[in-house]
């Protein structure tokens, strides 16, 4: 008897390798997926500007990085003594504006940096809805008056030709890059459930405008496979609305089978019992000298087969 499809996507002709950078923006479900490769040994940088949900503010964030442009003064504000900008989760702030435009400065230049050298860029789109203040889209609205914002749904064409412009722009500094697109799983029912499933909708079809247009963009069904092939509520937290352990662990599994080569699965597995042996808690009343020992002779010959890693 079987309770889910158990589909497991194509495995691509784009590779990941252990020595592969690896870049990821968009929702929180990218953070899942980046700390899950990030355990598994691979150096990733995921959701430099915090979580961005839109394809829009991605788009736009995408384009300030590689202009290494500033914001305008209207998108910042200050809220409960700190600064905080319209373009960026409320992760990034700071005491003054003038600190908070440093830090700016500082990730827009470590961003174009790792977008130069990155094999991989991860996009997770996570809502077609988008805010706008005072006429500009905004990524986070910061706990503001409701009334400030009007919210929209994004025209897939317009949407379509700003992520073209965005995408032309990595590839002149990155020509050999892959870009893999994944709609997140987490549910929107703030919007409501009919809205949820147009945005994700939307979302799909504006993707498979994107990949088909360009052979270094590629989609990995994350969405689908929790959403149409796990599909029971189990595989959500106690909200209903974020996907659990458990599904993401099988997302990834999926993904390492899709896009990992046979390399970066004997790499993957080394490290992650690495961990798990670190992680692992004796039952001896004082292990610590002899797990000590054991530790660092796994972490030394981890390191010179593998002298890149971050241990």
């Amino acid at each position: 008897m079987r309770f889910h499809l158990n589909y497991t996507p194509t495995k691509s002709n784009i590779q990941i390798n252990p020595e592969s950078n690896l870049l990821l923006l968009g929702s929180c479900f990218s953070e899942h997926i980046g700390s899950k490769l990030a355990q598994s040994g691979f150096r990733v940088n995921s959701n430099p500007f915090g979580v961005t949900f839109n394809p829009l503010s991605i788009s736009k964030l995408i384009d300030y990085g590689l202009q290494k442009a500033e914001f305008d003064e209207s998108s910042f504000l200050e809220r409960e003594d700190n600064w905080f900008n319209y373009n960026l989760h409320s992760s990034i702030y700071a005491g003054t504006k003038t600190d908070l435009k440093g830090k700016i400065s500082s990730i827009l230049s470590n961003f174009k940096v790792e977008l130069s050298t990155a094999n991989f860029l991860f996009l997770t789109f996570g809502s077609a809805y988008y805010y706008k203040h005072n006429n500009s889209i905004v990524a986070n609205c910061h706990k503001q008056p409701q009334s400030y914002f009007t919210k929209e749904l994004l025209d897939i064409e317009k949407a379509f030709e700003e992520l073209k412009e965005s995408l032309n722009a990595i590839t002149k500094i990155n020509p050999t890059i892959r870009i893999i697109f994944t709609i997140s799983p987490v549910l929107h029912t703030k919007d409501g459930v009919e809205e949820n499933f147009l945005s994700k909708s939307t979302l799909r079809v504006l993707i498979e405008k994107i990949i088909q247009q360009n052979n270094f963009c590629f989609y990995f069904p994350a969405y689908e496979l929790i959403r149409d092939d796990l599909r029971d509520y189990r595989f959500y937290e106690n909200d209903l609305v974020h996907p659990n352990k458990l599904a993401i662990d099988y997302v990834y599994t999926k993904l390492k089978q899709t896009y990992f080569s046979n390399q970066a699965n004997v790499f993957s597995t080394k490290v992650e019992n690495f961990y798990a042996f670190l992680n692992h808690k004796p039952l001896h009343v004082n292990p610590s000298t002899q797990k000590n020992i054991k530790t660092q002779e796994l972490k030394e010959n981890l390191l010179k087969e593998y002298p890149f890693l971050n241990l």
